[in-house]
């Protein structure tokens, strides 16, 4: 909040309205009240799904906002993976986004069957 001696946490703050977000704003507000220093929720890296058939997952910035920081986004059809053809759920497509050097994984999304099993994985294997 604004106010130095006031924390929040969770829904109450109006932002992503995870579980996750919740533990992580949770964990910050008490490093901040208990510990000296300030450290900021940074929002970067939340791993978002929606529980669809195919299910969306994604971590990062928007595709848009991938490319507007000069991030370059490859798309993989899974229809051309074997493990995917053989599962019979072929449909879908993973897209990674990364930043002009390369090192960096910008956004990474996902429309496969359980696209939320990959996505926490790559949210810790993003660098920069």
């Amino acid at each position: 909040t604004s106010n130095p001696g006031v924390w929040a946490a969770g829904d109450v703050t109006g932002g992503l309205q995870f579980t996750h977000v919740a533990d992580y704003m949770a964990k910050t507000v008490l490093r901040n009240a208990l510990l000296p220093g300030s450290t900021r929720v940074d929002y970067g890296d939340v791993p978002w799904v929606t529980y669809t058939d195919p299910e969306v997952a994604h971590v990062g910035l928007s595709e848009a906002e991938a490319g507007e920081r000069g991030g370059r986004t490859y798309s993989y059809e899974l229809d051309d993976l074997d493990r995917a053809i053989v599962d019979g759920e072929a449909r879908g497509v993973v897209k990674i986004s990364v930043d002009t050097r390369g090192r960096s994984w910008v956004r990474r999304s996902s429309a496969p069957a359980r696209a939320s099993c990959s996505c926490p994985s790559c949210s810790r294997r993003r660098t920069g």
